[in-house]
């Protein structure tokens, strides 16, 4: 319901929900909006301070398309609207994309004023190689840094993506599955999904979540996921605080599809 100016120029538009002694701050994925969190709220408004936004060239957030946008970026903006919000008792939260942004934030910012971290079915590392199996399916990346995202370009590779992580797709005609990405991408920067893509195909967060040293927890959809579930092992592994794995039927989605089992997942994680 506001704009939040960023020192480059460029405006985040969130919304803030609620009161209480406990904000939790929401970051959504990739190609997605603050929407994602619409429902949710409703719920977790009457127990704490909610913020949800829409990160930089998504939704209703400006970004200026000739800049490099990375992580980096995402998680620098995260910090402003915090501070910028004078926020505190934060917990901090994200799904796919969004747990790469906040694992970002821990590894350039650390944990102050954090009361605890929840990831969202995301790998630290998404990108698979020969010592790493808990990426992204089978992906593997193969850089390419002549490729130029038009429009086509956009809707091919958000095609793909999406028909991986909304399975519900693959019983829809071909027309309503191309007008349906249509419409998700119109309000998209298409420089700001190409920089983005790289950006967290390149990323390597393994070694943060050691930095985490306030009680964390693992989202995860089993067995609609496009990770592992061995995935939330893997964190337990590496966590030096308090962890908690919670595992949601569904898909990578499953907060969209199960709205009120994931709000009341987080009031017992946060109050």
């Amino acid at each position: 319901m506001s704009a939040f100016k960023l020192h480059t120029g460029d405006e985040l538009y969130y919304e803030d929900h609620g009161s209480g002694s406990n904000t939790i701050v929401m970051v959504h994925g990739w190609t997605s909006s603050h929407d994602m969190y619409v429902k949710p709220v409703e719920i977790l408004e009457k127990y704490m301070r909610c913020i949800i936004y829409d990160q930089r060239g998504h939704g209703l957030s400006t970004s200026n398309e000739d800049k490099m946008i990375c992580l980096d970026t995402l998680a620098e903006d995260l910090k402003e609207l915090i501070d910028g919000l004078q926020l505190e008792n934060i917990c901090l939260l994200g799904w796919s994309m969004g747990a790469m942004v906040v694992m970002q934030y821990i590894n350039n910012y650390g944990c102050k004023g954090l009361k605890k971290i929840i990831l969202c079915d995301m790998s630290p590392k998404v990108v698979n190689d020969e010592g790493w199996e808990y990426g992204m399916n089978k992906l593997k990346y193969i850089p390419n840094k002549n490729v130029k995202f038009d429009k086509a370009q956009v809707f091919s590779l958000y095609k793909k993506f999406v028909l991986k992580t909304d399975p519900s797709l693959n019983n829809r005609s071909c027309d309503e599955v191309n007008s349906y990405i249509k419409k998700k991408i119109s309000s998209i920067t298409p420089g700001v999904l190409k920089y983005l893509s790289k950006s967290m195909k390149e990323a390597d967060n393994r070694a943060v979540i050691s930095k985490i040293d306030v009680p964390f927890c693992y989202f995860y959809a089993d067995p609609g996921s496009i990770f592992l579930p061995q995935l939330s092992e893997w964190y337990r592994q590496q966590a030096h605080t308090e962890y908690e794995a919670i595992s949601f039927k569904g898909t990578h989605r499953f907060i969209r599809e199960h709205p009120d089992e994931f709000a009341q997942e987080v009031i017992r994680q946060v109050v």
